[in-house]
């Protein structure tokens, strides 16, 4: 069997809606729970742009026409992953985006700070005895371990697949918006 697997660090806009166990964010209350100092930067893609990729590597020709075709082709891609990114941004670079596409400053915010890699251990507990919202917990807080950021910078073949620059803030704005559809399905909710 062959493969092909995106690699596309967290959904953005996803993790953004998806509540204080994702990226921090409960906008509810206005709240956002820091990991660490909220400086670790990971590569995150929206939606868009992963069914972009996806799209665009799904419509390519399966094979070369011949020895001199040097165009991108489907098999070029198997057994191999693709990689891809959005943005690379941390914790505080998302929540300056939220305050302008929000209209709000630091003081209509509480902020809180977690250690990282204890949140990671509370994650863990909670999943291994059998609560599940502990595995939004682990899996988030691991990511932003700062000796370990998840930066695939290096690898994306954003410009290869054509793939276009996206706006932080219209992002953002996407992902506020996505708030509401994914609280009326708890099954969505990481908490």
């Amino acid at each position: 069997m062959q493969w092909i697997t995106v690699c596309c660090g967290f959904w953005y806009d996803y993790s953004l809606a998806g509540g204080e166990l994702r990226f921090g964010f409960d906008f509810d209350k206005r709240s956002l729970t820091l990991y660490d100092d909220g400086n670790t930067k990971n590569s995150t893609s929206t939606l868009s742009q992963v069914g972009k990729a996806v799209a665009k590597v799904l419509s390519l020709k399966n094979l070369p026409t011949d020895e001199n075709d040097n165009s991108l082709t489907l098999s070029s891609f198997l057994n191999k992953g693709i990689y891809l990114k959005s943005f690379v941004v941390s914790q505080n670079d998302m929540f300056e985006s939220v305050k302008r596409v929000t209209a709000t400053t630091d003081a209509d915010w509480t902020v809180t700070h977690v250690d990282s890699k204890k949140r990671y251990e509370e994650g863990l507990a909670q999943v291994k005895s059998g609560d599940m919202t502990g595995f939004s917990k682990l899996l988030y807080s691991r990511a932003f371990y700062p000796e370990d950021s998840n930066d695939l910078s290096a690898k994306t073949q954003n410009e290869l697949l054509g793939l276009p620059h996206e706006s932080l803030d219209e992002s953002t704005k996407v992902g506020i918006d996505m708030v509401k559809d994914l609280q009326k399905r708890a099954e969505r909710m990481a908490s």
